[in-house]
């Protein structure tokens, strides 16, 4: 019971708590109380009970449990709490660091936590042992470190970074992030360019990671100079991946922004992509003409008119950035696409840039978008609105709405309690009973290179496991795919629509819980609290800002390699149930 009211009270995240979350972290007998406590003592803020900051307070704290030389677990959960404290934070650096580098190589535990909570704190006094850890021996570590190396950006960190993306013992992701960090330092024209640009090139030649060479396309448009113009052009053949070809064009129109080639120019090649055969070429280089402001737009009104939602909704979020007359007709337009993530994107333009008659247009735009697949956008509709005496009206109407997301919208507007109403879900929910007893229940996610299998945690989040496997049994992820792959950080896919948006017609209320987020962990993503539906993201490492904040319902145990092979438009062939895990019913 002790271990759930901390937990509980570091959600609840109220400073008041401090005193007694500090007495169960110091003084408790069962080391999980005490660690769910140090948890806890992270994610408390404000003031104590007698009206004291506790940011200072609980890093006082922490530091001597981060010094624990009985419990390592401890000690580690210490580091990921110290951090979220903020300037308060640097104290623990010194202890940080020695954690990282103890002058002991037989140390079983990987001491990723100590490089996590370094990397976060935005200090000079953490580039010293962030520097010394691009060698380490754990691969998170040299993640972490050369993640960190530009919060704040370290000028001296070049050579090390160099030899950690020429060791082969260096993970793709601690490359990924070493990339970007160099990437960091040429827009910053931190001197020594052009061995910056060097090593660039050579790894532009040499890297063959498919999440990785995209990376060191946009780090060389980060600071770009003619010599590198070639190879950025060159990155656009079709011989080279859809990713590598959408960094460069996007590091294109940065060479463009910075005068080495007209942004006209760079408009006109865009232009000649319009037909790509990948949509995912053709949103970003919508996304790169917008980045080029008026000039650009000669490009964008093509991909205005693209056939496939996605570019034209990332059309239209570009004409943020575009100042010319045309531009309000376009999101008039835009307004009665038949997708709801061009209006969504539309609307959102017009209140920002008020249209004449631009709370009429929202009102006209939520009477055209009262479908299921709409929720999001009448939120967002009611929020623009909130202060008008139409968004009244319209928040009136909405109490009634079959979503709750948008039914607790509405009342926040309204300044009224929300109405309970029966949430929808497509199945019963799961219970232990149903299970033979072999472990955990299990999934397949068979992709084109394999199969990974994933084990789900009921216990701890039986509605999401519920829904997961009822989905898989009905087969309605079979044929779907990730869109959206951010290296070094998740993979996300599984949604109906293949974009992100949209999800079965039902939501899911979230079930947070004490696991945490490791390398292979299966979430739920969501639009805001209790959204979640039918995607699942997967975690590329530890990702500890998850924590607390986003559902984990599983864990990859089998196959976990090919995570790594994920990219965006990966296909999901199948999802399966191991069905050997599960009671067989028997019919009389």
């Amino acid at each position: 019971v002790l271990q759930e009211i901390a937990f509980a009270l570091g959600q609840i995240g109220d400073g008041r708590a401090f005193r007694f979350l500090l007495k169960l972290a110091q003084d408790a007998e069962c080391q999980e109380v005490r660690i769910r406590a140090v948890t806890a003592l992270g994610r408390i803020s404000g003031q104590d009970e007698q009206g004291i900051d506790v940011a200072q307070q609980a890093v006082d704290a922490l530091i001597p449990l981060l010094q624990q030389e009985t419990s390592f677990r401890l000690a580690r959960e210490a580091a990921l709490s110290v951090w979220r404290h903020g300037e308060a934070a640097s104290r623990a650096i010194p202890a940080l660091a020695e954690r990282l580098h103890p002058g002991d190589a037989g140390l079983e535990e990987d001491p990723w936590p100590y490089a996590y909570a370094l990397m976060k704190i935005d200090h000079g006094d953490t580039l010293e042992p962030l520097r010394r850890s691009l060698v380490h021996r754990s691969g998170l570590v040299r993640t972490y470190a050369a993640w960190g190396l530009r919060q704040p950006l370290d000028s001296q960190a070049l050579d090390g970074l160099d030899g950690l993306l020429l060791d082969p013992n260096s993970p793709w992701t601690a490359r990924v992030e070493a990339l970007r960090t160099i990437g960091k330092m040429r827009e910053k024209k931190w001197g020594r360019t052009g061995r910056a640009r060097d090593v660039l090139l050579r790894h532009l030649i040499q890297e063959q990671h498919p999440l990785v060479a995209p990376v060191v396309v946009e780090s060389l448009g980060m600071g770009t100079t003619d010599i590198e113009l070639p190879f950025i052009i060159g990155s656009l053949d079709l011989q080279r991946s859809d990713a590598v070809r959408a960094a460069a064009v996007g590091a294109l129109a940065g060479a463009a922004r910075q005068g080495l080639l007209t942004r006209s120019r760079c408009a006109e090649i865009f232009i000649e992509f319009i037909r790509d055969p990948s949509p995912w070429f053709r949103v970003a280089c919508a996304t790169a003409s917008a980045s080029l402001g008026d000039e650009g737009f000669i490009a964008l009104e093509n991909y205005l008119q693209d056939p496939d939602r996605r570019v034209r909704s990332a059309a239209v979020s570009g004409l943020a950035q575009i100042d010319t007359p045309a531009v309000a007709l376009q999101i008039r337009s835009a307004l009665h696409d038949e997708d709801v993530s061009v209006r969504q994107a539309a609307v959102e333009l017009a209140a920002d840039r008020k249209l004449e008659g631009w709370q009429e247009l929202l009102q006209q735009t939520w009477t055209r978008s009262l479908d299921d697949e709409s929720w999001e956008l009448r939120v967002k509709i009611l929020g623009l609105l909130a202060e008008t005496g139409a968004g009244k009206v319209l928040a009136k109407q909405s109490l009634e709405d079959p979503f709750r997301t948008v039914r607790t919208e509405a009342a926040r507007v309204l300044g009224v309690a929300v109405v309970p109403r029966k949430g929808r879900s497509p199945a019963p929910r799961l219970v232990p009973e149903q299970l033979t007893g072999e472990g955990p229940p299990r999934v397949f996610l068979e992709l084109e290179q394999g199969t990974m299998v994933i084990e789900l945690d009921l216990e701890a989040a039986p509605r999401h496991v519920s829904d997961f496997i009822a989905g898989a049994r009905q087969g309605i992820y079979d044929g779907r795919l990730f869109h959206r792959v951010v290296p070094s950080f998740v993979a996300q896919g599984g949604g109906p629509r293949r974009d992100g948006w949209g999800d079965e017609g039902w939501h899911l209320v979230d079930e947070i819980h004490p696991r945490t987020y490791r390398r292979g962990t299966v979430g739920m993503p969501k639009a805001g609290d209790d959204t979640g539906g039918s995607q699942i993201f997967i975690t590329h490492l530890p990702t500890p800002h998850l924590d607390g904040r986003y559902t984990v319902f599983g864990q990859i145990v089998e196959g976990i390699d090919l995570l790594d092979q994920i990219v965006v438009g990966t296909p999901i062939l199948r999802i399966s149930v191991d069905e050997n895990r599960f009671r067989r019913r028997v019919a009389f």
